[in-house]
């Protein structure tokens, strides 16, 4: 039976101090000079941010994690729906194609720190 459980999630984790948890494979990790179907922001990178890629047809897509510290969230070709957490408050976030949000220390005004927890590409 399908986990749906991030394929080296543990390696992932040591290496980028981010928790990729469960998805439908279609949102997946990516080199940001490779892809940048939806990019996220975060002082947590030593680059400043982790870039993801659309796999499928696009239309859907699901991926839960925790990536820390995030501030800022871009889209590319694809409608994002981004769940982030501050303060054990969980705030939707809604981007359309080439959308963009600024969250947590980012949002004007600025709040506390935020994690993001959840990706879907809403077709």
């Amino acid at each position: 039976m399908e986990t749906f459980n991030y394929p080296n999630a543990e390696k992932i984790l040591g290496e980028k101090k981010i928790a990729l948890r469960k998805g439908d494979g279609h949102i997946v990790l990516a080199d940001c000079r490779a892809s940048t179907d939806i990019r996220v922001w975060t002082t947590q990178s030593a680059d400043g941010s982790f870039c993801f890629k659309v796999t499928g047809d696009g239309k859907s897509g699901y991926l839960s994690m925790e990536i820390p510290k995030v501030y800022y969230i871009q889209t590319g070709d694809y409608a994002v729906k981004a769940d982030v957490v501050s303060e054990g408050v969980t705030k939707t976030v809604n981007m359309g194609k080439e959308g963009e949000a600024y969250v947590g220390v980012g949002a004007n005004p600025p709040g506390k720190e935020a994690s993001l927890i959840e990706l879907r590409v809403m077709g």
